[in-house]
């Protein structure tokens, strides 16, 4: 199931880039 975990860890990681960089374009404006 190593294939599943690196799936999760992907999904984990870009969802919490869209997390933290709409706040951060709210803030700059943009």
């Amino acid at each position: 199931m190593r294939g599943r975990s690196v799936y999760f860890c992907d999904v984990f990681l870009s969802g919490s880039v869209l997390l933290y960089s709409q706040p951060y374009r709210l803030e700059k404006g943009g």
